[in-house]
């Protein structure tokens, strides 16, 4: 035990000092557009098969494994077979055979890492949340870093001059996941008396990026989540709404003063411009149409969307791209995980329960209206925050799960396979790349571009 737990510390210490480098980096800058998307799938993808490399050669990874998959209630244990094994069926008589495994054995990989995450989530929680706050920083500083390099050379304002990412709303996407733990921090550290300025003031600076990008999914998951914290924790009421508060005031003012308009005006002069909240409509109902002109009952198979669609590698909504994908038994399944969880939120006496699945609820909320769960860095901290909320449960007494061969012999089948699929996916890419270059196609999603590169097989069905 001694042993394993500084081991569990500094491979989740790497994990999340990848976070930190991707969150602001000046090595690949948006003029390699391709780098700086695939470079993070594939720290991703690095993450994913170590994990199950250990799963495959380690037998006490897989002991801990089933011991904390035996660990969950019964329902969600059920719930989760389900929608594995019915989206099986809808890749095995999906329209892209291959691909479709290869993305189902990507998502199974996740799973499994999920898991094993669990167990280090749980010993080396407060690093962690130390890990989200200087994430909420470099964030920050990669959006008004961007601002700051248009306004020196005078360009024209835009919420997509960001650094370290191709487009504003990944950053939002990460940020959704750190908004609550870092209130939870500051309001301990109130009681504490500790740090409490400085983690107030990075709140306000999540709240002025996210004002400065004109991201109004994540405001509306963010807040809405806020809300239901406040009215569950009737201890915590009144700290709640004002940390509330004071950080969407705060924070305005911080966006004015650090991103726009104050420091053009400080450099060049002129007229202060007061930007105005984004009131267009971003195309989002025209893109749920079309995804729901492609769902069925059984499914597409995986890459079906990606394929099909015309203009967008994904719907902006991970419900839809469920059933689109995997068909309708697998999105009522996804569908009652979150219920599930919304439910245990509801109920629980444990305030750190309450908060990481509350944190998880507003993550999987703006899924909704965004790809959070199709985004490499976001993906990848949306498996964290789930183990974070496994962990936060307390450990069931009794007699430790008695793994037998055929669990040992499941998993290192689902991690090999798993395995061996994401590195074909990452050797194809990486062969690919002298035709990316001179392709203008650049759906995002798996990859940037180029990611449907096989015919359909014969059509079992017309999509509506």
């Amino acid at each position: 035990m001694n042993q394993t737990i500084p081991l569990s510390r500094a491979v989740l210490a790497l994990i999340l000092l990848g976070c930190l480098f991707f969150s602001f980096n000046t090595v690949f800058t948006r003029a390699d557009a391709l780098a700086m998307y695939d470079t993070k799938r594939m720290f991703v993808c690095a993450i994913v098969i170590l994990f199950c490399l250990a799963l495959v050669f380690s037998s006490a990874s897989r002991h801990q494994f089933w011991q904390t998959l035996t660990s969950l209630n019964t329902t969600t244990q059920l719930l989760l077979f389900t929608l594995f094994a019915f989206s099986f069926l809808a890749n095995w008589r999906g329209l892209y055979f291959w691909p479709a495994h290869a993305n189902y054995f990507y998502i199974v990989g996740l799973a499994l890492t999920c898991i094993c995450l669990v167990p280090m989530a749980a010993q080396n929680r407060v690093m962690s949340y130390q890990y989200f706050i200087a994430m909420s920083v470099l964030l920050f500083l990669s959006i008004a870093g961007g601002q700051w390099l248009r306004t020196y050379y005078q360009f024209p304002e835009s919420i997509h001059s960001v650094l370290s990412f191709i487009n504003p709303r990944f950053i939002n996407q990460v940020q959704i996941w750190i908004l609550i733990p870092l209130m939870y921090l500051t309001l301990l550290a109130k009681r504490k008396q500790r740090h409490y300025r400085i983690l107030q003031f990075i709140s306000a600076l999540n709240v002025a990026g996210i004002i400065a990008t004109d991201a109004r999914g994540i405001a509306i998951a963010g807040i809405s989540a806020v809300l239901i914290w406040a009215w569950l924790e009737s201890n915590w009421r009144r700290q709640v709404m004002v940390l509330l508060i004071q950080s969407l005031i705060f924070g305005y003012i911080l966006k004015l003063l650090l991103i726009t308009p104050i420091p053009a005006y400080i450099l060049h002069g002129g007229e202060l411009d007061w930007s105005s909240i984004r009131l267009d409509s971003p195309g989002r109902i025209q893109l749920w149409l079309e995804a729901l002109a492609l769902s069925s009952f059984w499914g597409l198979g995986g890459d079906a969307f990606v394929c099909l669609s015309e203009r967008f590698g994904r719907p902006h909504n991970s419900a839809l791209l469920v059933w689109v994908n995997w068909g309708f038994i697998p999105l009522v399944c996804y569908l009652a995980l979150l219920l599930q969880c919304l439910i245990t939120v509801w109920k629980t006496p444990h305030r750190l329960t309450r908060v990481t699945g509350l944190s998880l609820l507003a993550g999987f909320a703006y899924s909704l209206v965004s790809g959070v769960l199709d985004s490499p860095l976001s993906q990848l901290m949306a498996i964290l925050s789930i183990a974070l909320f496994w962990a936060s449960f307390k450990s069931p007494s009794g007699i430790p799960h008695d793994t037998r061969i055929y669990h040992h012999v499941s998993v290192m089948v689902l991690a090999l396979a798993s395995s061996v699929f994401i590195i074909e996916k990452i050797h194809h890419r990486v062969i690919s790349y002298p035709y990316l270059e001179q392709s203008r196609e650049l759906k995002v999603q798996f990859w940037l571009g180029y990611n449907c590169q096989t015919e359909p097989v014969i059509l079992p069905r017309t999509p509506k």
